[in-house]
């Protein structure tokens, strides 16, 4: 009777045990579960965040620092103009080299337009040198040159493995860090990469890090102020790139700090980037995705007839053709027609010649 009632109260005891490692590892799968939602749901949140701020302007001054420079100088003043997914950006940049280029561009999500150095042009979001300044939403994540939403936020996708979530405090601010991997490209899996996202309760991101295991490092933090855009908008942003993870202790290679000022709403952007860099008349206009000189620039043509530059649709109302630049009105093929006429009355005198001697 005891020997029964010993191993009965094992077996409820086995029962029991059993009951709670299956409710631990069901725990567990939600908690990782829940980790795994949360590292992905936060891009998405991140990103509502930073595309809710729209039709606004703001000021911008960077300051570079290389190093052979003791001091960070001024690299470049701007005034960014933001109209949902439309982004102006006007100013001078190359002061750090006293060369003051004066440059506008328009950011459509699609196409690129450029004014600079009296000549405008059009080019796509890929083109291999990229225009050094692009969205300014984009600088907390790490993004100081030009590219879109959808391009940055599907690499930041691409971090699916969640090596770690933690709180902290941050500048008086709870913030959650989470850490994330990407495995290398086959056959060297062990040549990944991880980023490393700070990001408080509104969203906001202070901190990016890109850490790569065959060497380089970069930072970038955000400083947020309440009386600045109502805290939305970073007041400052510092970027800072080390060649080899090992050297991190020491000075980055280069380095850049960005300082916001004079932030305004309800700004409003023309709908097309002809319209909104208003090239000079005469100025030469270039597609650079195709290699082609479209024409020269017309201010005689209404507003109204702007159009974007496609591969497969190259006519621009605004745009006169090539061969009718002020001072060569004369067109291509008219000068055809004239070297084809010259040509058939030379061989018709050769001709002609040839048949007379003949016949002496």
């Amino acid at each position: 009777m005891i020997n029964y009632r010993f191993q009965s109260s094992n077996s409820k005891l086995g029962v029991v045990l059993l009951i709670s490692l299956v409710c631990l590892s069901m725990s567990a799968g939600i908690v990782l579960a829940q980790n795994s939602t949360d590292h992905r749901r936060i891009f998405q949140e991140v990103r509502s965040q930073l595309e809710s701020l729209d039709n606004f302007s703001v000021n911008v001054v960077e300051m570079a620092d290389r190093q052979d420079l003791k001091d960070l100088k001024k690299s470049a003043e701007l005034r960014i103009v933001v109209d949902r997914k439309n982004v102006f950006i006007e100013g001078v940049q190359g002061l750090l080299f006293d060369q003051n280029r004066p440059f506008r561009l328009f950011l459509d999500g699609k196409q690129v337009f450029i004014y600079a150095d009296k000549t405008a042009a059009v080019n796509s979001y890929d083109c291999p040198h990229k225009p050094k300044y692009g969205d300014p939403r984009l600088y907390s994540v790490g993004c100081w040159e030009l590219d879109s939403f959808e391009n940055i936020f599907a690499y930041l996708e691409s971090y699916k493995k969640l090596v770690s979530q933690t709180s902290e405090m941050l500048n008086g601010i709870r913030v959650r860090r989470f850490v994330l991997e990407n495995e290398g490209d086959p056959p060297r899996p062990e040549m990944g990469s991880q980023i490393v996202l700070l990001v408080d309760d509104q969203n906001r991101v202070w901190n990016y890090e890109y850490i790569s295991a065959h060497g380089p490092f970069s930072r970038t933090e955000s400083f947020y102020d309440d009386n600045f855009a109502e805290g939305r908008f970073p007041k400052k942003v510092k970027n800072a790139y080390w060649w080899e993870i090992d050297k991190v202790s020491g000075p980055p290679h280069s380095s850049s700090e960005v300082i916001f000022s004079d932030f305004r709403t309800g700004e409003k952007l023309p709908e097309n980037g002809w319209e909104a860099i208003q090239p000079e008349v005469g100025a030469p206009v270039v597609d650079i995705r195709i290699r082609e000189r479209l024409g020269y620039w017309n201010a005689d043509k209404s507003l109204s007839e702007y159009s974007p530059v496609t591969k497969d649709e190259r006519i621009v109302s605004s745009i006169e053709p090539a061969n009718s630049k002020p001072g060569n009105r004369q067109g291509v093929g008219f000068w055809i027609f004239v070297s084809i006429g010259v040509t058939t009355l030379a061989l018709a005198l050769l001709l002609w010649y040839r048949g007379r001697d003949q016949k002496s």
